[in-house]
């Protein structure tokens, strides 16, 4: 069962912040663009949903409510974009998550089913990453594994990963295409070592594949090779970091969500416990240790935000807790966590604290949004004070497929 770690008095004051971004997301609805999980409707609809089931709140299901109308509205205008970010099956797995809390929930995202079985029988020559790729479609899919188009979706899916895979003296790795935005300058293959546009999100994802479907796809092996791929890639010297932002190319990379040693560690943690491989396991919870000793000012977090900031963090140490009961974890929970309601009381209980920083502009701007803006804090938030499943984060290729 998950626990809450929030004690009373934070308690309080983020069911405080949670209606703050609600009330805020309301002023906001009719300038969102997208109907994308990470920046658009979706994803807010997803926060607002797990908002209301915890708070039982009128106001917040009138606000849900809008926010599905443009959702939908926004959906029918959207029949080419396919990617999880910003696309329909990000979309559609926000409305499977949401239809999972009513029994007379109809599926609508069966015309999504289609048009990604008709894209992926024609072949696949994108990206094989989260956002805008192969992954994002298995994680729509796995979603709602019930669905026999959704078999059929996932086992295409499996067999492009198979024929995409390079060897490399140890495991399995998969190369950023030519052209890709997620591959830099580098004039050979680039295996990414990052779980947002990387190799760890394939481990990620065949292992909550493994894990439902045992041996009905040919998966084990792929996941064993991977997972060695990834562990071959541990780096010593003068780093901050286990593991660098790419292979054979040794770096001190951030901690955070997209990046870096703590979600490595989770998704090999995750592979371990769904292939019974207690090294994998041992080595996972080694590099978690590794990374509770990391000095803060070696992070390279920006905000407070979920994919490179402080609350992706603190939901990877909470997961870590849960499915370890290690107390170490929720020291390093519960210190982020105070850390973020700190920074909104210093701001005077004001959801500028929560500004996303645009490293571009180099300032802090306002962002709604799950990956980097008010929902993505919110609903991990929620998950420090409520004891439902944050089943959300599985979106983002952090299941959580053991608790103690």
């Amino acid at each position: 069962m998950w626990e809450p770690i929030a004690n009373q008095d934070n308690k309080v004051k983020i069911v405080n912040i949670l209606q703050h971004i609600c009330i805020r997301l309301d002023e906001l609805k009719n300038s969102i663009y997208g109907t994308g999980i990470a920046n658009g409707s979706a994803g807010i609809c997803l926060y607002l949903h797990n908002v209301h089931i915890y708070l039982n709140d009128d106001c917040v299901s009138n606000i849900l409510d809008e926010y599905i109308s443009i959702l939908y509205k926004g959906l029918q205008a959207n029949n080419n974009n396919l990617s999880f970010f910003t696309g329909l099956s990000g979309s559609g797995f926000c409305l499977d998550c949401i239809g999972a809390d009513d029994e007379n929930h109809e599926d609508t995202n069966e015309d999504i089913d289609d048009l990604i079985l008709e894209q992926l029988d024609k072949g696949w020559n994108g990206d094989y990453e989260l956002s805008v790729g192969l992954i994002g479609l298995g994680v729509y899919a796995l979603n709602r594994i019930q669905n026999p188009t959704s078999l059929k979706i996932l086992g295409l899916i499996v067999n492009i990963i198979n024929d995409t895979k390079v060897k490399v003296d140890l495991g399995y790795v998969w190369s950023t295409n030519k052209g890709s935005a997620f591959r830099n300058a580098n004039p050979t293959s680039e295996f990414n070592l990052g779980l947002a546009h990387g190799v760890p999100g394939v481990v990620a994802f065949l292992a909550l594949l493994h894990l439902k479907t045992g041996d009905m796809f040919p998966c084990r092996i792929l996941l064993e090779k991977a997972c060695e791929g990834i562990i071959a890639q541990r780096q010593s010297g003068p780093f901050n970091s286990e593991f660098p932002y790419e292979y054979n190319a040794p770096s001190s990379s951030r901690l955070a969500w997209c990046y870096g040693d703590l979600s490595i560690a989770i998704v090999l943690l995750n592979a371990g416990i769904s292939l019974k491989n207690e090294l994998i396991k041992s080595f996972a919870l080694e590099i978690a240790h590794k990374c509770c000793e990391r000095n803060r000012q070696t992070y390279g977090d920006y905000d407070l935000g979920f994919c490179h900031g402080i609350s992706g963090l603190l939901h990877q140490f909470n997961i870590l807790y849960q499915v370890t009961g290690t107390a170490i974890f929720k020291e390093k929970a519960d210190s982020l966590l105070s850390e973020i309601v700190q920074a909104y009381e210093k701001e005077g209980n004001q959801l500028s604290a929560l500004n996303m920083f645009d490293k571009v502009a180099d300032n802090y701007k306002e962002e709604p949004g799950v990956l980097a803006g008010y929902a993505g804090i919110g609903l991990i938030l929620l998950s420090t004070i409520s004891n439902t499943l944050p089943r959300w984060s599985e979106g983002f290729l952090l299941p959580i497929i053991e608790v103690k």
